[in-house]
């Protein structure tokens, strides 16, 4: 019996040393390297505090920027994998722009069990270059006129929404709207019609994103160790939800695929797409080489053919479907709710607005694309609450082949992960005086263009290609809204406000609740 016991004791001892010896083993790289690091948890590395919701991902990301912003970059640890925080704007604009062949990736992440591992923000190399090509052509000036008809039915409903309730709570009513405008851009779903389908819809977008909490863990693990991710068949989205939004669009595929029935959304271009191009790369494969197509990257004929045929799989063509729609739905939500609340409380901005979408709307006698684009104070006003609201914490991206820090001997590995702290440089005083006061006149001719200090967006190559669609989704809200309401805070509204550290992007406790009072002899524009 002793003996049982013994040898019980001598595995456990055994298994324990193995696991602390496995999760530490990294921990000298920074050291090794003579790189400025934060001392790390055995377990959790530098994110113990984030992840067991002691501190925002924000506060996480304003702590390293503060300790590394001198020496322009430092180590951390996600967990047991090496990172390094990037501080300096001459370095950042090398990592994005200048020295992209060597960052061409985000953050490794693939999980074969996972629909969303098939999508753009995931993919690399040639089939990151392929993919982006054709992708890119859903947002396009001509195909934003189009989907602006789309976006202007939908805020009808939130304005009668407004009308119905007064007093709302902003970020629950943008919430809906912003929904259903991606699911009308990109499957044609109208999700106010009524249909069961489309309830099923609603309550599947419910449980995913009120599930969010656990995605970060989830993440994290998916990204420092994929191939056990992997094999134990784990998913981040609640898998009868996946099930549900795969089936959901393969069935509008094949409806419109076998009756020939054709749309006017991204999920209709795709579709259109996979017949013209599938049939000319299989066409001039079979006659001897792939003909050359300028805009399209250099990628091998091979690489051409087969980043073709996967892109416009239906598992592909649902990927994308799928990361548009809950992909793009925080990143539209955060930056137009804060908007909003922004205009309430400053009553000099909300003034500035309403002057400025009435001379727009009389001068053109109604709304449609071209007043929208002239509506340029509303685009200074989204870009400060994307400074102030970033719904992004940190900018990723990952290390493609050895890179030697310029000015240094430090070189950074292959697989090394690059993180910019994109909330802490958007809030510090050197590049933006005062960076707590809410001032769009910062923004004045910038019309939404990257640097190393202002990255709602990303830059370079990587930058979201949908980033035109995310803001005309907002302007038309803010501006259909002050043409027709003032706006002010209610007293509901959590004053200062609180935020909520148990999700990554900024939400605040008890929410965001505003009074709507409908403005006097305002002009009735017509319709797009």
């Amino acid at each position: 019996m002793c003996s049982l016991l013994s040898v019980f004791i001598l595995i456990v001892i055994t298994v324990a040393l193995f696991i602390y010896w496995y999760q530490t083993k990294n921990f000298n790289y920074w050291r090794d390297r003579k790189v400025p690091f934060l001392q790390p948890h055995w377990i959790f590395g530098n994110i113990k505090d984030p992840l067991l919701k002691k501190i925002s991902w924000a506060e996480f990301a304003t702590e390293c920027y503060k300790q590394f912003k001198d020496r322009g970059f430092g180590g951390v640890y996600l967990l047991r994998k090496p990172a390094v925080i990037i501080c300096s704007p001459d370095l950042i604009e090398k990592v994005l722009v200048d020295d992209f062949s060597y960052f061409q990736e985000r953050t490794s992440f693939w999980n074969s069990h996972e629909i969303l591992s098939k999508a753009l923000v995931y993919a690399k190399g040639d089939e990151w270059r392929v993919m982006r090509y054709y992708l890119s052509s859903a947002f396009t000036t001509d195909k934003l006129k189009c989907m602006s008809q789309q976006i202007f039915s939908c805020s009808n409903n939130f304005l009668r929404n407004i009308k119905a309730k007064k007093l709302f709570e902003v970020e629950s009513l943008v919430f809906e709207f912003t929904t259903e405008v991606i699911a009308s851009c990109t499957l044609g779903v109208q999700l106010l019609s009524g249909s069961s389908e489309n309830g099923k819809f609603w309550s599947a977008v419910d449980v995913i994103f009120n599930s969010s909490l656990l995605h970060m863990p989830k993440i994290l693990y998916a990204i420092v160790h994929p191939k056990i991710f992997n094999w134990i068949r784990n998913i981040i989205m609640p898998n009868s939800c996946t099930k549900f939004f795969v089936n959901f669009t393969q069935a509008l595929i094949r409806c419109r695929e076998h009756n020939g029935i054709e749309g006017t959304d991204i999920l209709q271009l795709l579709l259109t797409l996979k017949e013209k191009e599938k049939t000319r790369l299989l066409t001039d494969f079979n006659s001897g080489g792939i003909e050359e197509n300028e805009d399209l990257p250099k990628c091998t004929t091979c690489s051409k053919l087969h980043c073709a045929e996967k892109l416009f799989s239906d598992d592909y063509i649902t990927a994308q479907i799928f990361n548009i729609l809950f992909g793009g739905t925080i990143p539209t939500v955060t930056p137009l709710s804060f908007a909003l609340l922004e205009i309430a409380r400053n009553d000099s901005i909300q003034r500035r607005i309403q002057e400025e979408v009435d001379s727009i709307i009389i001068k053109y006698g109604g709304w449609n694309y071209s007043a929208f684009q002239e509506m340029v104070y509303i685009d200074q006003v989204i870009q400060e609450t994307m400074r102030v609201y970033n719904y992004r914490t940190f900018l990723l991206r990952s290390v493609t082949k050895p890179y030697k820090i310029p000015g240094t001997d430090i070189v950074l590995e292959k697989g090394v992960f690059v993180n910019i702290p994109v909330s802490a440089i958007h809030m510090d005083p050197q590049y933006y005086p005062d960076p707590e006061v809410f001032d769009p006149d910062r923004f004045a001719g910038n019309n939404y263009r990257p640097s190393a200090v202002f990255l709602p967006f990303g830059a370079g190559p990587r930058t979201c290609i949908a980033m035109r669609f995310a803001v005309l989704i907002i302007k038309m809200c803010i501006s259909r809204t002050l043409l027709r309401y003032s706006l002010k805070v209610n007293e509901k509204t959590p004053s200062p406000l609180t935020f909520d550290n148990t999700v990554t992007s900024p939400k605040v406790k008890g929410g965001l609740w505003l009074e709507a009072v409908e403005r006097e002899n305002i002009c009735n524009p017509k319709s797009i």
